[in-house]
């Protein structure tokens, strides 16, 4: 295939633009996905018809055909240089990545195809598994866990994945004790087995999958929250709401609880974050920050949809508010409305996750299908 041909398969042949998400028309030919977005209806030359651009699915086949020369391209680049010479190359761009990593920033080019990173990961699926979840660790690392009932035991795999490519796994064998829950920094990986309510089975593994700590507990747990420092787990347990952990799952603090209104320290609704300082909650259609020292409320604020919406808050303690379907909402720490945007892409998404290194993740979960932004 010569030059001249690859480079006009890397353009739109409607704009000339670089082509990062090509969307196929009826009769075979690409146009990219900013023009399959903005046109009502497009005459091919090609063809020489018209075509309705309502629903256009991606060229796969071209999409594959643009990742390899792009893989191609960037190898020749760095080939022959010294090892010196490509971590700086690759600092740098990580330099100009972080400079344009705030929330807003994100929020403002969420339709911007030249940043999205996409991954299929069903090729990494073993058999059928009865659990699954899908953890983005950053922009080239996801963590994959799949349980699978082979008889009486369960078998939990644990799968990194970097650049489509298992680059560790390890698989757990239990018996009766069935996969949780999994949380992530960026440093370990929390992974909980339970068997019963009242016992749950805590698992701390470093991001090479080495076992650090393993330990049991035996309360009823509700959810579990970990952060850069701990892990906050959530429960009844002695008439508290929550229990702070290190990583060495040794218990630290408790505080808050959730039965009496009248009492000190109540906490309403849905725990979404915990900071060295604030607890953040949402109940109903308000978002709260109370004092972790004593439970008082300091910032409460309205929120459409929330109900239905997911949680986040960002380095700079901003939250983001997904609805669930293609939104994505951005307030500041005081609770204003900064930004909001709707993601439009063909797949849909039903799940967002925010990395701690501050990268989105968009998750369709029946498809095995990512997008990280």
């Amino acid at each position: 295939m010569s030059l001249q041909i690859i480079e006009e398969l890397k353009k739109c042949f409607n704009c000339n633009s670089l082509i990062r998400i090509p969307k196929v028309l009826p009769c075979g030919q690409s146009i990219c996905s900013n023009c399959s977005g903005t046109l009502s209806a497009f005459f091919c030359t090609y063809c020489r018809k018209e075509h309705i651009l309502n629903d256009l699915v991606v060229n796969q086949a071209h999409y594959r055909f643009l990742e390899l020369i792009n893989k191609l391209s960037s190898s020749m680049t760095t080939e022959g240089l010294p090892e010196q010479r490509q971590n700086v190359t690759s600092a740098r761009n990580d330099a100009v990545y972080d400079n344009d990593n705030s929330s807003s920033n994100k929020i403002a080019y969420l339709n911007n195809e030249f940043k999205y990173q996409i991954s299929n990961l069903a090729c990494f699926l073993r058999y059928r598994p009865i659990r699954k979840q899908i953890k983005v660790l950053n922009h080239n690392l996801v963590l994959l866990v799949t349980e699978v009932f082979h008889g009486k035991i369960n078998t939990t795999y644990l799968q990194l994945i970097s650049n489509n490519k298992i680059i560790n796994e390890t698989e757990i064998n239990n018996h009766l004790v069935y996969f949780f829950a999994c949380c992530a920094n960026q440093k370990y990986i929390l992974v909980v087995f339970s068997n019963g309510k009242k016992k749950f089975d805590f698992r701390l593994f470093d991001l090479d999958l080495n076992l650090i700590v393993q330990k049991d507990f035996f309360f009823e747990i509700n959810k579990i929250i970990m952060n850069e420092t701990n892990i906050y787990v959530l429960s009844d347990h002695e008439k508290t709401c929550i229990i702070e952990y290190g990583f060495e799952l040794v218990k630290l603090a408790k505080f808050g609880q959730n039965k009496n209104p009248k009492r000190s320290f109540y906490i309403q609704g849905n725990v979404i974050n915990v900071t060295p300082d604030k607890i953040f909650t949402k109940h109903e259609s308000c978002i709260n920050v109370l004092s972790k020292g004593k439970g008082e409320v300091l910032i409460k604020f309205n929120v459409d949809d929330l109900k239905s919406s997911c949680v986040f808050l960002d380095k700079m303690s901003n939250f983001l508010v997904y609805n669930g379907f293609s939104k994505l909402s951005l307030y500041n720490s005081t609770g204003e409305l900064v930004i909001a945007n709707k993601i439009r892409y063909p797949e849909q998404f039903e799940e967002f996750q925010l990395t701690q290194s501050g990268h989105f993740a968009f998750v369709n979960n029946s498809k095995n299908f990512i997008l990280i932004l």
